[in-house]
């Protein structure tokens, strides 16, 4: 019996691996349980995908947490993408662990409602769902249905005065991914006036996706939110509506304008047709006439010339010749996720100096696209992971924009600068570049830094100039490095500004960097022997500029810097002039001890310094009186013949030594049984032995008697036993 039904549960294992080898890779075997679906791909791994959070049949109130969690067991190839559902609608994708949103309960109609979750792995593999049931309270619950509030085009924060529109321009980020949060990041940098945000909400910009991966107040681009204008991507204009777009921004219309610093910016609905004949080129058409300012921007989500991999949108097909033909300076666009920058486009799709400049920046953050197609017409292409991650930043000027495309690790890879009258030459030279400000990090670089200057189109590059002589032209942003310097050596930096055009403003105010060099110092005596950092006090230099400087016994020990060299302009002329320093003094025990000979030094010919010292090495021996062993631990007090007094006492071996100026010296040890006083001259090297009377004397010399009357008894026995010895002798022989 046992066996028959051993039998009956093997062939139903065999058939279930049956089962499982033979269902295709859409339709995965899912044992389903609270919060919780298993699923066995065709490949062999199986995945367990729970939610985590709520707990089932919760009540939720207000913003809640949802949380899914994934396991796998095989080799999987990982997982692409998390998708959440509610009631079974699409509600959010989320791309990276931990993968986990904020639910906003009070958009919802109260009552019980249907919470999954589904993975798509790298194999196209799609998981069973997790489900669980939850119930939403909320007093002020939404129907999920209403009317978008009114759209007022922002026009940012105001530039202060007499400085460019900061404007930062980026789309295909709102993802929450982390590149995502490091493009936020470097638009935070520049502190920007206004934000023009170029489409896609990902995966389809619900409501809760905008809430999460747009984000709000100061996550990811919801931190820009109240200076940013957007334009609708296709990802959030699915299905023809764009329901999270309206729901986050408002009633936003297809086509709008505003005006900030001069500029004239225009937003087009790319997901819509922007052709000639139709709604929006019509209206285009009339703003453009209506508004012949010198500088204007249109930005829309699809590229009108592209060579990545969406390529070009026939909705704006035909949008082109009109852009050029009513003088618009800037296109911007997103879509395809790369940066590209075309060489400015006359009416035909030709290079002209006098066309439209189109940037296209999908870069914000959710993936990075390879070019699928080469133009000659593409003046710069960025589309490599992770580099092309970033954003374009433009500085807007009354006359053009300069231009700068930064990526996340903050390097700028693409800048220069667009005249809003190409047709006019410029003739205006840039501001002179402020605050120069030079610092030495380490012996062989200077860092520069100064702030931007301005122009009437853009600044296009800094020229630095190192004591006079061009050193480099930077087209980056307001810093240099300078890894050329020589240690010890001392430079002066000017820096002018460029134009596109090539005019240079005047050379800014210099910024100097001394020459520093570190030095050591040893003190010798007359033998050239060392002498002890710990005799000397304080060590006092005057420079050749007339400087002082004081060291105390504290710093001696370790290397100090020096200046070297310094800078000298005259005429126009620059020079570099070392610096020496005079040694004035060396304090030992209140004295200044400093020997004739050398006594000047100069950093950048000598590092290590050997000053010698009016000292002699004095050596003291104290040793017991009678037996003549080393005495240790013994107190000795050297005065001088000025009352100054110095303390030193013996080592193990009984010995101790100090260096002395040449003088006379009073020496003198007080202690029990034991006191010695003697003068002693110091005109060369020296060694004093003191004999002194210990306890141990004291008690061999009480004891001498004893001694002596010990051994007169043993002699006298001795002689009175030898004579007894003699008498005996003449008697035995008888």
């Amino acid at each position: 019996m046992d066996v028959g039904h051993a039998l009956v549960r093997r062939t139903g294992v065999l058939l279930l691996l049956f089962a499982l080898s033979s269902l295709p890779i859409a339709h995965p075997l899912v044992a389903q349980g609270e919060g919780c679906a298993f699923s066995a791909s065709a490949t062999g791994y199986q995945v367990n995908i729970c939610l985590a959070a709520p707990l089932p049949d919760a009540t939720l109130e207000g913003v809640s947490a949802v949380t899914a969690r994934i396991t796998t067991s095989g080799i999987d190839p990982g997982i692409r993408r998390v998708t959440f559902y509610l009631d079974g609608e699409y509600l959010l994708t989320d791309y990276e662990p931990p993968y986990q949103f904020l639910l906003p309960t009070d958009r919802f109609p109260e009552g019980p409602h249907r919470l999954e979750a589904e993975a798509l792995m790298r194999d196209d593999f799609v998981t069973g769902r997790a489900g669980i049931t939850v119930r939403f309270q909320n007093p002020t619950s939404s129907t999920g249905k209403h009317r978008p509030a009114p759209f007022t085009p922002t026009t940012g924060r105001p530039p202060e005065p007499g400085q460019p529109l900061i404007v930062a321009a980026v789309g295909d980020g709102a993802s929450g991914e982390t590149a995502a949060q490091q493009v936020t990041d470097l638009i935070a940098s520049w502190n920007p006036n206004l934000v023009l945000y170029l489409g896609d909400v990902y995966e389809e910009g619900t409501p809760v996706e905008f809430f999460n991966w747009y984000g709000v107040e100061d996550q990811f681009y919801g931190r820009f939110r109240d200076m940013t204008n957007p334009t609708a991507g296709d990802h959030e204009h699915e299905g023809g509506t764009a329901p999270g777009y309206y729901d986050y921004w408002g009633a936003v219309p297809d086509s709008y304008s505003f005006e900030v610093a001069g500029w004239r910016f225009i937003s087009l609905n790319s997901n819509k047709p922007v052709t000639p004949g139709s709604p929006q080129f019509a209206w285009l058409a009339q703003e453009l006439r209506d508004h012949p300012v010198p500088c204007t921007i249109v930005y829309l989500h699809h590229p009108i010339y592209s060579v990545g991999t969406q390529g070009s949108t026939l909705r704006v097909e035909g949008l082109w010749p009109l852009l050029a033909q009513e003088g618009v300076d800037l296109v911007l666009s997103g879509h395809d996720h790369n940066y590209q920058r075309w060489v400015p486009l006359d009416a035909a799709g030709r290079p002209s100096p006098t066309g439209v400049t189109q940037f296209v920046v999908g870069t914000g953050g959710h993936g990075i696209r390879a070019f699928a197609a080469h133009d000659d017409r593409l003046a710069k292409g960025i589309d490599l992971v992770p580099l092309a991650f970033g954003a374009l930043r433009l500085e807007l000027n009354p006359e053009g924009a300069r231009y700068e495309f930064a990526s996340i690790a903050g390097h700028i890879l693409d800048s220069g600068s667009v005249s809003c009258q190409p047709e006019h030459a410029d003739m205006v030279a840039p501001a002179i570049p402020q605050g120069l400000i030079a610092h030495r990090v380490g012996p062989n670089r200077v860092d520069l830094s100064w702030s931007t200057a301005t122009d009437n189109v853009g600044v296009t590059s800094y020229e630095v100039y190192r004591n006079g002589a061009l050193l480099a032209t930077t087209d980056t942003a307001a810093g240099y490095s300078d890894t050329s310097v020589e240690e010890g050596a001392a430079y002066t930096y000017t820096v002018r500004s460029r134009d596109a055009a090539g005019n240079r403003s005047a050379e800014s105010q210099p910024a100097i960097v001394l020459g520093r060099i570190a030095v050591t110092w040893r003190f010798l005596d007359h033998t050239g022997a060392p002498v002890s950092l710990q005799r000397i006090s304080s060590l006092a230099l005057r420079s050749s500029q007339g400087e002082r400087l004081t060291f105390t016994a504290g710093q001696l020990g370790r290397p100090q810097e020096l200046v070297s060299s310094r800078v000298i302009v005259r005429a126009g002329t620059v020079s570099e002039e070392d610096i020496t320093y005079t040694v004035e003094a060396v304090i030992v025990d209140g004295k200044n001890v400093l020997a004739p000979g050398q006594t000047s030094f100069t950093p950048r010919r000598e590092r290590d310094w050997q000053i010698r010292l009016d000292l002699y090495p004095v050596r003291f021996r104290v040793l017991d009186r009678l037996v003549g062993s080393p005495l240790a631990g013994v107190q000795m007090a050297i005065e001088h013949s000025d009352g100054q007094r110095t303390a030193i006492t013996t080592g193990l071996r009984g010995q101790t030594a100090i260096e002395l100026p040449p003088g006379e010296y009073r020496v003198s040890i007080d202690r029990l049984l034991a006191t010695s006083t003697r003068t002693i001259t110091v005109d060369g090297p020296l060694t004093v032995d003191f004999p002194l009377f210990t306890f141990l004397d004291v008690l061999l010399l009480a004891g001498i008697p004893a001694v002596a009357l010990f051994v007169a008894a043993a002699l006298l026995a001795g002689r009175f036993l030898l004579a007894r010895r003699s008498l005996a002798s003449p008697a035995r022989q008888r």
